[in-house]
């Protein structure tokens, strides 16, 4: 019931569930695995965080350089989300070198 309340509430906030770098109520591990599979800088998949709660409901798995770093992605009062802690004035902008693939594509 708990896993069904956070996909329902990311399909209401962003259709996350549906995007095919979901991979949903995976262990770290396994994401973790996923990532260093495909072998290539930038590769990530988001799954349903173990801990995160309402707050921080995905977690981001990211490789780069050979180390995987598991993010926090949060949900903003503004109901978008966000990684990390809170910012002021908060703007969220990506290099346009830095094209990130999720795993499999």
């Amino acid at each position: 019931m708990f896993k069904e309340n956070f996909e329902k509430t990311a399909l209401q906030v962003g259709d996350v569930v549906g995007q095919r770098w979901y991979v949903g109520d995976v262990s770290r591990r396994s994401a973790e695995s996923m990532v260093r599979s495909s072998g290539r800088d930038g590769a990530f998949v988001v799954r349903l965080s173990q801990k995160g709660g309402l707050i921080n409901p995905f977690t981001l798995a990211l490789l780069y350089a050979d180390n995987v770093y598991n993010l926090h992605i949060r949900r903003r009062p503004d109901r978008k989300f966000a990684i990390g802690n809170e910012k002021p004035d908060e703007v969220v902008s990506l290099e346009s070198s830095f094209r990130p693939r999720p795993c499999g594509s």
